[in-house]
């Protein structure tokens, strides 16, 4: 009896999830309300449309888990997209910081060009210097004179 018991209790289960089954999808199920109505009145006629209802509920489950499973797809694909493109926003700024180092490399260069320049002019100033020095020396020494 204890097997007969559970079997039943079993079976009022699923009437019972069938008959909300029912209640919230009559209109996918293509049936009209009378069935419906039979349906959950009588438990013999209930228990031969279980198998059809049964069937039914796994052609919704299945559709809903594709529809899921599209959707889980289509909200990866912009998200890879949006990774790519923030790959390719890094990408732009790291070429833009190559192009600045170019830019500061090529200041640097400029700076020390100057630098060498302004050297160069320092020491021809220091060689004219010199040169007048000894110009004056020699002006000196040779108007000297003893007597």
């Amino acid at each position: 009896m204890s097997g007969s018991s559970s079997s039943n209790s079993n079976v009022r289960k699923q009437q019972q999830q069938q008959q909300c089954h029912d209640a919230a999808a009559a209109t996918a199920i293509n049936s009209s309300s009378s069935e419906a109505s039979a349906a959950t009145a009588a438990a013999p006629l209930q228990q031969q449309q279980q198998p059809h209802l049964h069937q039914h509920q796994q052609k919704l489950q299945q559709q809903q888990q594709q529809h899921r499973e599209q959707q889980q797809k289509q909200q990866r694909q912009p998200q890879q997209q949006q990774q790519q493109q923030q790959q390719q926003q890094q990408q732009k700024q790291q070429q833009q910081q190559q192009q600045q180092q170019q830019q500061q490399q090529q200041q640097q260069q400029h700076q020390q060009q100057n630098q060498h320049q302004k050297q160069q002019q320092q020491h021809q100033q220091q060689q004219q210097q010199q040169q007048q020095q000894q110009q004056d020396n020699t002006f000196l020494n040779g108007n000297f004179s003893p007597f």
